[in-house]
């Protein structure tokens, strides 16, 4: 379990105080990871906000490979490296035909989710290259609390050759 008490911070530079809790399972059986965050207002003001996981994930085979983006359960596919804008869904699947390898990501209560590419940028003779480093993917959920009120969140990653 991982814990942080930390403050949201208001417009008017006035914060208050907010617990978050990440309790992170593997099971040992399959290529599984889960993550509950729990996230407490342990302040005296209602909370609005939008709160964001981010999963920063590297899948690259061969050039030429392919490498895609799919929204679950039935969405459509996007290229690994553009950007994804948010939409809600149950989940994503990033797969690498090439390591013949995807990443089912799921989350309950269908958050939205967005993602994008990763680059470098690098200076040549020929000009600047934006190199393709990995993509990172955003789990965007809402969350109103009440002072004292908790929000559980689970989000899981499984891993399918």
């Amino acid at each position: 379990t991982l814990s942080r008490d930390g403050h949201l911070w208001w417009p008017d530079g006035s914060h208050q105080s907010l617990r978050v809790d990440k309790v992170v399972r593997v099971d040992g059986d399959e290529p599984h990871l889960s993550c509950l965050h729990r996230i407490t207002n342990s302040g005296t003001r209602p909370i609005a906000a939008w709160w964001g996981v981010e999963w920063n994930l590297k899948l690259e085979s061969d050039e030429g490979e392919q490498r895609r983006l799919t929204i679950l359960p039935a969405g459509g596919e996007h290229p690994l490296e553009a950007r994804l804008d948010p939409v809600a869904a149950a989940g994503l699947e990033l797969v690498d035909d090439g390591l013949g390898i995807a990443v089912t990501l799921t989350a309950d209560a269908s958050p939205h989710w967005t993602s994008f590419g990763v680059h470098t940028l690098s200076q040549s003779e020929g000009g600047v290259d934006a190199i393709y480093q990995g993509t990172c993917v955003v789990v965007l959920r809402r969350v109103e609390l009440a002072p004292g009120a908790v929000l559980e969140a689970n989000l899981d990653l499984r891993v399918r050759t």
